[in-house]
């Protein structure tokens, strides 16, 4: 288990002063749930979820509606609710990267995009009543050391691969034209665009400087991926997460997103978007039991002390273990999971696993990686594990200061999907009667 650090400060400016939890509020109208649960809600940026490649979106369209429904909630729960935007400026969540860095216009609109939606946020912020936080570019950073000596990638890295400093100053220019940028002249003139360097490691410097200038009010942070090592596999293993932190580290310190006066705020990690023992989830070694969440949070507990920035568990599955008295609809529809009940913990079940689905128990995950037939060998080779108790402390531990629940493809916050009620809903607002303080 990860030891409290003391090294890295948890408090976040405009978030709770105790381990926060949000859910996803997806991309378009409420879907109803209990907004009693949020500390924050979060979205992708614009109007589809991989970064609007190529098209000039007015963020009004859509960033002024979210924000009304921040507001909302925060008018029915009676206090604040962070919004929170993830944002693709380049898409490289799929087996292709693209050509978002390497097409110009995709690159320009890209820009275009970021600043003045980054405007807008600010403005909202101006009024006094939201907070808004920014995860910028979720599989991006685990891509490119995933998949660095493939031509796409590697080519990046040299110097002349990409235009960073003129377009940068096309996108001002032509938001200035439109009238549409309010601090164009203080930024071209007071303070003047900096020479970016013309490849990877200057973009990224680039959308950091973005966001600190345009938005300087928001916190934000660059999202990485348990699988940036080559899989996901070592959870399962021998390797020692603090190894694996290691890597990571060495290489986000290398490509430079935490260095520098435009540094990020956080960390934000992701899991993998899908309850545990889902089919996708399982095929992808992404079934875990307690051993393996605790693997993951050294490892996050790692990372976050090597670059000295609180974390956000982002995008956790918020399945549970259902019981004997739930019932099989959870497994049936691909919504079992352990990640709530590890985090939250269910005293029904305790170290008994025979108070787990029978259902579930019998499920095949027959994977090498798991060296288990069904779930029931995954969560006994783990013995010593409590799923009575809560693993919040331990998540605090390793310098986490908030977890977002679920996304489009698993169990979120606020809405319950999973077919067994609000289960994660209703201990998310038991766990508020006395909230685990950060410090």
């Amino acid at each position: 288990m990860a030891s409290q650090n003391t090294a890295v400060t948890r408090q976040l400016k405009g978030w709770p002063s105790y381990l926060a939890h949000g859910g996803y509020a997806g991309a378009g109208e409420p879907q109803g749930g209990s907004v009693q649960t949020v500390d924050a809600l979060f979205r992708y940026s614009g109007l589809d979820s991989t970064g609007d490649s190529g098209k000039a979106v007015d963020p009004r369209e859509w960033l002024n509606p979210f924000a009304a429904r921040i507001r909302a909630v925060q008018k029915a729960q009676g206090r604040p609710a962070v919004a929170v935007l993830a944002h693709h400026t380049a898409f490289l969540s799929g087996d292709d990267p693209g050509d978002d860095l390497t097409d110009r216009a995709k690159l320009r609109t890209h820009y275009l995009n970021l600043i003045w939606e980054a405007q807008l946020t600010q403005t909202h912020i101006d009024q006094g009543d939201i907070t808004f936080s920014y995860i910028l570019n979720p599989d991006f950073l685990g891509e490119l050391q995933h998949s660095r000596e493939t031509p796409k990638i590697s080519r990046l890295f040299t110097s002349g691969s990409i235009p960073v400093a003129e377009t940068v100053e096309w996108a001002l220019n032509q938001l200035n034209e439109k009238n549409r940028l309010e601090v164009h002249n203080q930024l071209l003139t007071a303070k003047g665009i900096p020479q970016f360097a013309s490849d990877i490691r200057g973009y990224i410097q680039s959308l950091n400087w973005v966001l600190r200038t345009i938005a300087p009010d928001v916190t934000f942070g660059w999202q990485v991926n348990p699988w940036a090592v080559g899989g996901g596999q070592w959870v399962h293993g021998n390797t020692d997460p603090a190894e694996v932190a290691k890597e990571v580290s060495a290489f986000i310190s290398d490509i430079g997103a935490y260095q520098g006066e435009w540094a990020g705020d956080f960390i934000a990690f992701d899991r993998y978007e899908a309850d545990d023992f889902s089919t996708t989830a399982v095929m992808n070694s992404y079934a875990w039991a307690g051993d393996q969440w605790s693997r993951y949070l050294d490892y996050v507990g790692a990372v976050s002390t090597t670059l000295r920035r609180p974390a956000m568990l982002w995008q956790i599955p918020g399945g549970h273990l259902p019981t004997t008295q739930d019932g099989d609809e959870t497994v049936t529809a691909g919504r079992a999971g352990s990640g709530g009940t590890f985090f939250l913990g269910d005293p029904r079940i305790g170290t008994d696993l025979d108070k787990i689905s029978k259902a579930l128990l019998e499920l095949p995950i027959d994977r090498p990686w798991y060296q288990a037939t069904n779930v029931r060998d995954l969560l006994k080779s783990d013995f010593r594990h409590d799923w009575g108790q809560s693993h919040l402390a331990q998540a605090r531990d390793s310098n986490v200061f908030a977890i977002l629940w679920g996304g489009g493809s698993s169990t979120i916050l606020p809405t319950a999907t999973d077919g067994t009620g609000n289960w994660l809903a209703e201990r998310v607002n038991n766990y508020r009667k006395q909230p685990l303080t950060l410090s």
